[in-house]
Order: C-alpha cells, then structure tokens, then sequence
C-alpha cells in the first residue's frame, strides 16, 4: 500500500475514478475508489489516501483516505460532507451514550404527528372561545339554558393545560 494524494474525481462509465499523486512529483495514479455496501462518496482534492494494486496488472485502487483530525470517541460513528474547499457542511453523528446527532446538538427533533395532533386541538379550542365569547357579546341562547363564560380570562386557562407537546420531544436526537 502507497500513501498518496488526491489530485481529482471523475465518474467514468458509472464508475468514481480518483486521480492521485503517487511516490513523486510525476507519479500521477487513476485509480477505482473502493467504498463500502451502500456508502457513496467522493473525496475531495488535497485529501491524503492510501492506494494498492490488485492482482490485474494495472488496475489499482483506493483502498481509503486518512484523516488527520479525527473527531470522534471510542464507539462512536460519524458520517459528514464537505464542500470543494474541504470546509465540512454537515455531519451525522452516532454517540457512544445512544445519541444521533444531525448537524449539531443545541436542540431536539420533533415527532410531526404529536405536534399535528397538539395544534390541531388548539385551534378546535380557540374555535370554541371564539363561539363562546361570540355568544357572550351577542347571546341567543334560549332562557334558562347555561350561561356562557363571564370572559375570555375564564377560558384561557382550560385551553393552555390542554396544549402538552412534551411527547413530541425526542431525547436521544438532536439538531441545530
């Protein structure tokens, strides 16, 4: 195995070709990216891999890139992106504590359905204070039926214990 140095990416016939710098300053390598089941991935200019030969007379490969400022902890996974300039865009982390970070971890992610639900009661509460409150200011009801609510403040209360989003929280995922 050489160390060697990514010049260039291209895909060839459905294939990633990875230019490389090989032993000197004219060791210019083409070389197949050896990835993973399921991993698509093209490194970027400048990065520093390591290539070998196979037993097919020149065909070589890119056995995988060495990177020198490794961020993660015994146990832990991460999956990121860079741009052309190498300057990282995003990344997925797999904590060691059972966490998954995607793209930072200042808050958490939510469930759509618990909130959808949540919102939804709200407005069939806030259509009920504005019915009711309508029914306050111009009444129709028929004598001797309930009165309405004295005022809003009276109705407040009831719709604000009924909005709870706490489940929608999902603990071990979070986001920026």
């Amino acid at each position: 195995m050489i160390l060697s140095k990514i010049i260039s990416t291209s895909i060839e016939k459905s294939r990633l070709i990875v230019k490389i710098l090989g032993l000197g300053a004219k060791d210019v390598k083409t070389v197949y990216n050896l990835l993973p089941f399921g991993l698509d991935s093209r490194p970027v200019k400048g990065m520093r891999g390591i290539y070998t030969d196979t037993s097919i007379k020149g065909e070589k490969f890119l056995a995988g890139i060495l990177f020198e400022d490794v961020s993660v902890n015994e146990g832990e996974t991460r999956l990121f992106s860079l741009n052309s300039d190498g300057v990282e865009q995003f990344y997925i982390l797999l904590t060691n504590d059972g966490n998954c970070e995607l793209g930072g971890d200042s808050d958490n992610l939510s469930r759509h359905s618990v909130l959808e639900t949540q919102i939804h009661q709200l407005r069939d509460d806030l259509n009920d204070l504005v019915t009711a409150f309508n029914q306050h200011v111009h009444p129709t009801a028929a004598p001797g039926s309930p009165s309405p609510p004295t005022s809003i403040p009276d109705i407040i209360p009831a719709i604000e214990s009924g909005i709870d989003i706490t489940t929608a929280k999902i603990e071990n995922l979070k986001t920026n």
